[in-house]
C-alpha cells in the first residue's frame, strides 16, 4: 500500500504462484506385498512441490508397470495439492516383485515396489505315484506327495494338507503335512495292512474339495509255513492212483 497526506492510499496486490516442478516424492508406501493377480490396495501417489517446497499443480505424471503387472490410469495429472494418483495397479500373476514407476519430465523418478506372492489354494494334483504296491505288513517305499497350487497355476508354500486312510486298513504318520517352497507335502509314512488286498489313501488341502486319492495293492509276503490242505490219509491199492490229488497250502507269515 501507498499513503500521502490528505490523498486516498493505494493498495497494490500480487499473487504468488508455486515455482516449476523441483521435486517427485511418494505420498503412499513405498513398497507392500500382495497375492498374485490382484490389484494393490492403496494406490501408489506421489506428490510434486517446487524449490520452496510448494504443491505444484496440472504436472502431468506418467506410471509404468514392470514385473509382470498392469497399470490403469498410467496418465495422470497433479491436482491442488501436487499430488496424482494411478487408477489402479494389478500385480503379475508370477511371484516375485513388481515395479511400478511414477516419472515427471525432468525429475527424478519415484519407484514402488510389491511382492507378488502366490494366491490362496485353488488345485490339488499327486506329486508322486498313485498307484503303489508292496508286501503284506510292509511299508511303502515311494510316499504319496501332492502338490498344491493357486488359480495361476504357482506353488503355495506353508498349504496344510491332511492324509487320511479310506479303506483297506493300515497305519500312517505324518499324517498332517504343510506344503513346502515347492508346494509339495508329502505323507510321514505307510505301513500297510498284512490282509493282502488293495487299501486307499486320500489327501485333503482345504478349501480344495477333491481329494487326491492314492492305492497300494498289497501282496501276500514271502512264504513261511506249508501246510496239508486237503486229501490227507487215503487209502489206494498199491500201484493205482489214490483218488484225490494231494494239495499243500503255503502262506506268508501273517497267514
Amino acid at each position: 500500500a501507498a499513503a500521502m497526506s490528505g490523498l486516498p492510499a493505494v493498495t497494490f496486490t500480487a499473487t504468488a504462484t508455486p515455482a516449476p516442478p523441483a521435486s517427485l516424492s511418494a505420498a503412499s508406501a513405498l513398497a507392500g506385498e500382495a497375492a498374485v493377480g490382484t490389484t494393490v490396495g492403496a494406490a501408489p501417489t506421489v506428490q510434486v512441490r517446487d524449490a520452496h517446497g510448494n504443491a505444484v499443480a496440472g504436472v502431468a505424471v506418467t506410471f509404468a508397470a514392470a514385473g509382470g503387472g498392469s497399470v490403469a490410469g498410467a496418465a495422470q495429472v497433479t491436482n491442488a495439492q501436487g499430488v496424482a494418483a494411478v487408477s489402479g495397479w494389478t500385480l503379475g500373476t508370477t511371484p516375485g516383485l513388481n515395479t511400478l514407476t511414477a516419472t515427471v519430465q525432468g525429475l527424478a523418478p519415484v519407484s514402488f515396489t510389491w511382492n507378488a506372492r502366490a494366491g490362496q489354494p485353488a488345485s490339488a494334483a499327486a506329486a508322486s505315484s498313485i498307484a503303489l504296491d508292496g508286501g503284506a505288513g510292509s511299508a511303502v517305499t515311494t510316499l504319496p506327495a501332492v502338490r498344491v497350487t493357486d488359480s495361476f497355476g504357482n506353488a503355495v508354500a506353508g498349504a496344510a494338507v491332511q492324509f487320511a486312510l479310506t479303506g483297506g486298513g493300515g497305519t500312517i504318520t505324518g499324517a498332517s503335512a504343510a506344503t513346502d517352497a515347492n508346494g509339495v507335502a508329502t505323507l510321514g509314512s505307510w505301513t500297510l495292512p498284512t490282509q493282502a488286498g488293495v487299501v486307499t489313501l486320500s489327501a485333503m488341502a482345504p478349501p480344495i474339495a477333491q481329494p487326491v486319492v492314492f492305492t497300494a495293492t498289497v501282496s501276500p509276503g514271502s512264504p513261511a509255513s506249508l501246510t496239508v490242505n486237503g486229501s490227507n490219509g487215503q487209502t489206494a491199492v498199491a500201484g493205482s492212483a489214490v483218488a484225490l490229488a494231494p494239495s499243500v497250502l503255503v502262506r506268508d507269515q501273517h497267514g
